[in-house]
């Protein structure tokens, strides 16, 4: 199932767990090829992370043989041609790949995941059961996490409705697969920011997941887990602290205090409480956190640079910038050494460090990493993907420090489009027309400009219980972007009342103001 979402400082989600996967391996469905000698094989498709490749852009099938047969499957490998696969291969997979009685494991890299997934195993499974099986189900639900993985939520959530509803009239409305689509489904309309519906159907995977294993179940607290995400994006944070203290308390009596995903855990608590403003309490934890990853995982691993990179920005929030300095660059590092250099990963720790620099005055410097990271994801998301939109905003922001005003308009003006199209109702969304607002203003565009600041700070104020801690003081900057406005157009009584708001918004939330104002989440 669709368990979290990869999250560090300039992220909203939370952190991967190691024990579940969105793609469904197991049971497959059994088809029989007609290769040369004859043998039926469990068929399922996984992401390159599974069988340890690099490559993201990559999707696999892997075959597993229910009797030594490398020659036979070579020799019937024309075969998978028709279904969009570039070579067939006996590789040596991860150990959980292999689930039972030493049989073989083959991997086939597809050319294009689309293709296998849609033309290939969807094909053959309708073929072999018939178009209302379980195991068709679990063919689409994998199709969909291929859609889901290529960024075509919309795609995925129609597909995953389909499974749910194939699955309770096969299996009953009561069945875990049931709520196992619940909460991939729930992960699909969190992607498409349906956030009300995201966290209605995740009660709905809770409700189920307690009642077929009680509350003390890896399966409750995957669960809770992603409810805990869905609210901790709506901005419902001290209920997404409650239910993840929850979490941590269940896996720790479950698993013990040193399991990699006690530490997960505790490093969404962590966030969750560094979003409440508990800076302190959450700094402490991240510490714990990164001394149990290192411990657990060593001292290169991704996790481990994705604590540091939390600690980090905990750190800038409070104003450690030396600290937190040295914390992102070790991230950074230790993520292009083992993710190499074109990795979404690695785009994140780019932005990061980049912005921490912005707050030192070496905008050159984080320019410089800001295309860098601008270029990657672009390459791996495409250039509508809200993670785009978020380094052209930082971009932006970088170039109107060194007066490049133009080239910043164009950057924010990007940024706003991917937003309006992608994330239309989001509290970004209207932070990126306050801040081409001011971008116009400051080329003195000033017909232009007002319609972008009023729309940008009353979108603001009607979502600011969605914004998180560190992001507050940018519904004061909206009105202070106003405030001017008025001044510089010679509007006195209106720079007056946004005078007044604006003391106002400072008075009524002094706890935002963390000692950065520029921290991008």
């Amino acid at each position: 199932m669709v368990d979290d979402f990869n999250g560090d400082a300039a992220g909203g989600g939370f952190g991967e767990r190691t024990r579940d996967g969105a793609v469904e391996r197991f049971p497959g469905f059994l088809i029989y090829f007609g290769f040369e000698g004859g043998f039926e094989g469990l068929v399922w498709i996984v992401g390159p992370e599974e069988v340890g490749v690099a490559d993201e852009g990559a999707f696999f099938v892997v075959v597993r043989i229910n009797e030594p047969a490398g020659d036979a499957l070579r020799a019937g490998a024309d075969d998978f041609v028709g279904l969009g696969f570039e070579d067939v291969n006996a590789l040596d997979v991860h150990a959980d790949l292999v689930l039972a009685g030493g049989v073989d494991v083959y991997v086939g890299l597809a050319e294009n995941d689309e293709e296998v997934a849609g033309a290939g195993v969807l094909q053959l499974a309708k073929e072999v059961y018939g178009q209302q099986h379980p195991e068709v189900a679990t063919a689409l639900n994998n199709v969909g996490i291929v859609l889901y993985r290529q960024g075509k939520q919309a795609e995925a959530e129609a597909l995953e409705r389909e499974v749910l509803a194939m699955r309770i009239n096969t299996l009953g409305k009561d069945h875990p697969r049931v709520t196992m689509s619940l909460l991939n489904l729930a992960a699909f309309l969190q992607a498409e920011g349906k956030l009300s519906e995201a966290e209605t159907v995740s009660r709905q995977a809770l409700d189920g997941n307690r009642k077929a294993f009680g509350n003390e179940h890896q399966y409750v607290t995957t669960a809770l887990n992603n409810l805990g995400c869905v609210l901790c994006l709506e901005g419902k944070l001290a209920e997404a602290e409650g239910i993840v203290r929850e979490v941590v308390a269940v896996e720790r009596k479950l698993l013990g205090n040193d399991h990699p995903d006690v530490a997960t855990s505790l490093q969404n608590l962590a966030k969750i409480l560094a979003d409440e403003s508990k800076i302190p309490e959450a700094e402490t934890l991240y510490r714990q956190v990164l001394a149990l990853r290192r411990k657990l995982l060593g001292d290169d691993h991704p996790d481990v640079a994705q604590t540091l990179d939390s600690l980090a920005g905990t750190l800038q929030d409070r104003g450690s910038f030396a600290e937190a300095e040295s914390m992102y660059r070790e991230a950074l590092a230790m993520r292009k050494k083992r993710l190499g250099t074109e990795h979404p990963d690695v785009a994140r720790s780019l932005c990061n460090l980049a912005r921490l620099l912005r707050t030192q005055h070496k905008s050159a410097e984080a320019e410089m990493m800001l295309q860098e990271a601008l270029a990657t994801q672009r390459k791996l998301l495409g250039n509508d993907n809200p993670d785009v939109a978020l380094s052209l905003e930082q971009l932006a922001g970088s170039l109107g420090d060194q007066g490049r005003l133009a080239e910043a308009e164009a950057s924010l003006r990007e940024c706003l489009s991917i937003r309006e199209n992608r994330l239309p109702d989001d509290w970004l969304t209207s932070g990126a027309r306050s801040a081409l607002g001011e971008n116009l203003m400051a080329s003195k565009q000033y017909a232009e400009a007002e319609p972008l600041l009023i729309p940008g700070h009353n979108g603001l104020r009607e979502r600011q219980a969605k914004i998180p801690a560190a992001n507050k003081p940018r519904l004061e900057k909206a009105a202070e972007r106003l405030m001017r406005f008025y001044e510089e157009t010679t509007q006195p009584a209106k720079a007056a009342q946004w005078k007044q708001k604006l003391a106002e918004l400072t008075k009524a939330a002094p706890e935002a103001k963390l000692g950065v104002k520029t921290k991008e989440k």
